[in-house]
């Protein structure tokens, strides 16, 4: 017999539906919260002990933070045109897709794309909020650089917690359409 907290867990209904998907995304966040405080804490130990702010190499190390961040977010909208390819019905596509025998690539791609889609955006978050950091305790200047990079991490938030709407139908549309402007306000920024 179940006691009543049992019954309530067990009815208790979770953002994140597949259990496997949940831990991978929640050991994601974890470890990316650990990554954060320590890259805080040794960037502060560096530029209070041996790196000025604005030196080269201050620059070039905060530069390489968005250089990675980058990468990590081609990786994520990488789902995006293999699943166009997946479901694309023209008859062009389709004999293409046929001819060199894509359909299994494809779709083994479509999958480990699909597993790593949020762990990977949620490791370029982080790493994107280190180099804000890194940006922000050297000085903000008011240029296009800077401006476009706000934007680009005000969208960056709102796209986040769409992601997190995402898992429950709602806002489907908005996640994708504000991924499109994120990757266009990081290239500018960029």
């Amino acid at each position: 017999m179940k006691t009543t907290n049992q019954k309530i867990n067990s009815k208790r209904k979770h953002t994140i539906a597949n259990p496997v998907e949940r831990k991978r995304v929640l050991v994601t966040i974890s470890l990316g919260i650990i990554f954060l405080i320590a890259a805080v804490i040794v960037i502060n130990n560096a530029t209070a002990n041996y790196l000025p702010m604005q030196s080269r190499s201050y620059r070039e190390l905060y530069k390489n933070a968005a250089s990675i961040s980058r990468i990590l977010f081609f990786f994520v909208i990488a789902i995006y045109p293999v699943f166009w390819l997946l479901r694309n019905k023209s008859d062009r596509i389709l004999n293409l897709i046929e001819r060199f025998n894509l359909k299994p690539i494809l779709r083994f791609l479509g999958k480990i794309l699909r597993q790593w889609h949020v762990p990977i955006a949620m490791i370029g978050v982080f790493t994107i909020l280190i180099h804000v950091y890194m940006v922000l305790i050297s000085g903000f200047k008011f240029n296009t650089k800077y401006i476009s990079g706000l934007a680009a991490l005000i969208i960056l938030i709102i796209q986040c917690i769409l992601g997190v709407f995402k898992y429950k139908g709602i806002g489907r549309k908005w996640h994708i359409s504000l991924g499109i402007l994120f990757i266009v306000l990081m290239l500018i920024h960029g």
